[in-house]
Order: structure tokens, then sequence, then C-alpha cells
């Protein structure tokens, strides 16, 4: 991850309701490109302002729940 991106995660006064793809992906250990696939998939939902996609953070942890109960996995709180 670069050191701009972890301050710009790190510093916001604000708390954050979105990511950039950049950010989603960081956030679930995935590139933002393979979260740009995942959207164009129907797999994630994003929102788009202008040419940007915004990943909600509920999104992120839908999708993670989603794919954990999908693999089997425990999902815990």
């Amino acid at each position: 991850m670069s050191d701009s991106l972890t301050q710009r995660m790190q510093v916001s006064p604000i708390p954050r309701l979105s990511l950039s793809l950049e950010e989603a992906g960081a956030a679930i250990g995935l590139c933002g490109k393979t979260v740009a696939t995942l959207i164009h998939d129907g797999r994630l939902r994003s929102v788009r302002v202008g040419t940007r996609h915004l990943v909600p953070i509920s999104e992120l942890q839908r999708w993670l729940d989603t794919e954990a109960r999908q693999a089997g996995s425990e999902v815990r709180p």
C-alpha cells in the first residue's frame, strides 16, 4: 500500500462511509483492479459519482460475509 494511501485512510477526522476502489481493495486485501472487476461482474455494489466508483463500507462487509458463507467459513462479528 502506498504511503499516501495509508495516510489518507488513517488521518481522516470524519468517519468514512465509502472508499475509492484502491482503498476498498487495500481494506480487504485485494487490488483496486480486482475490486473493479467485482463491481463490473455485479458481485460488489458501488456508487458512481461522475467517473468515480465509491464502495460503501457496509457493502464491503456484506460482500465479505457472503463470500465467507459461500466458502463455508464461520462469520464472526
